[in-house]
């Protein structure tokens, strides 16, 4: 089924990775995994009405994840302020700020936005730029690259390196680390799944 919806995504994905020149593979690889838990989750919680709660309460009491790619609004919201503080990624993601001084009608925007695929993938390239800027992350190779991406993706933006590396051990996927069953580490999902769309790619061909 993910399979599935990661094809009904792609072109998105393709058009606004073109846009920014990141690499749509990365895209794919890191969002994945958040597209089998939107699978195996949907319809299990009510978002219409965490929505409202959060619009009216703000993140700090009310924070959920929404859309295909399982964003947060702190996620995107701490996304927001980052591009907003970086010159470059300013100047490359004009449209990401979200400038209205009123804290709801903000809040009602980014609801609005991280229901749309689109939008959601714009986030998720504003989020590799900034990781690849403050990390230095152009001497890994493309699977190591996702390890990281996709555990800070995760785990939440870390303040540096070795918090996000800290990460990598921590099999929470795809119920989370209250669950003392066996589980998954986030990154082997997006990493498995770039190296056989590689693999699948190669054989198309």
């Amino acid at each position: 089924m993910a399979k599935t919806e990661m094809a009904a995504v792609s072109k998105q994905i393709d058009l606004v990775s073109q846009q920014y020149l990141v690499d749509d593979d990365i895209v794919k690889a890191i969002v994945f995994p958040e597209l089998i838990r939107n699978s195996v989750f949907s319809g299990m919680i009510e978002e219409k009405t965490l929505a409202l709660s959060y619009i009216e309460l703000g993140s700090d009491k009310i924070d959920f994840s929404i859309g295909k790619f399982q964003i947060k609004p702190s996620f995107a919201l701490a996304v927001e302020t980052l591009v907003n503080e970086n010159p470059y990624l300013k100047k490359t993601y004009t449209k990401l700020p979200i400038m209205a001084k009123d804290q709801k009608f903000q809040r009602a925007q980014r609801i609005q936005r991280l229901n749309d695929v689109t939008w959601q993938a714009t986030y998720v390239c504003a989020f590799i730029d900034y990781c690849e800027y403050k990390y230095s992350l152009k001497d890994l190779s493309v699977p190591e690259k996702i390890k990281f991406l996709a555990t800070a993706y995760n785990a939440g933006l870390k303040s540096n390196k070795h918090e996000v590396e800290a990460s990598y051990d921590l099999r929470a996927f795809p119920y989370g680390k209250k669950y003392r069953i066996q589980q998954v580490n986030y990154w082997e999902v997006s990493v498995d799944y770039f190296i056989k769309n590689r693999n699948e790619h190669k054989i198309g061909k």
